[in-house]
């Protein structure tokens, strides 16, 4: 089954298939906000850069805040796995030794919490909490490399 790309409206920020977009300039423009945009263009408005409004500092650090309380529950759930799996409990020197192996594996589930609900979801549950999405410039979703990079 092919996957269908989105992309949203640069009008409504909704988000629709790609082939649902009428593409004007750069812009994505849905069938619902097609007649208000095509009467602003019949006025002399010059569409040059899609409107975004972008998160301030307390709201996006409010979002990281949840996240970050979301994977500190992951990451002591995963540490104690990781201590029982290997019996890290019994052995102090052992123990010791294992603290980089429970890092790397926080580092893994952090990196790959923020880019799979990035890439999948275009937010983190903490982001789709207080409203917000992450999108590349046109308004369509963010591939791995920039979720991951992020």
């Amino acid at each position: 089954m092919d996957a269908v790309e989105t992309r949203y409206c640069s009008e409504c920020g909704r988000p629709f298939p790609t082939d649902d977009l009428l593409e004007h300039q750069g812009r994505r423009i849905c069938v619902e906000c097609k007649p208000a945009f095509a009467q602003r263009l019949r006025q002399g408005e010059s569409p040059v850069a899609a409107q975004m409004d972008y998160a301030g500092f307390w709201i996006r650090g409010g979002a990281r805040l949840i996240d970050g309380i979301i994977l500190g529950v992951a990451d002591l759930a995963m540490g104690v796995l990781l201590r029982l799996a290997f019996g890290l409990g019994a052995k102090a020197g052992f123990a010791a030794a294992a603290v980089p192996l429970v890092f790397a594996v926080n580092i893994g589930l952090a990196v790959l919490y923020e880019a799979g609900f990035l890439v999948r979801n275009g937010a983190t549950p903490g982001k789709m909490i207080l409203g917000l999405r992450v999108v590349t410039p046109d308004g369509g979703a963010i591939s791995w490399g920039r979720g991951i990079a992020r």
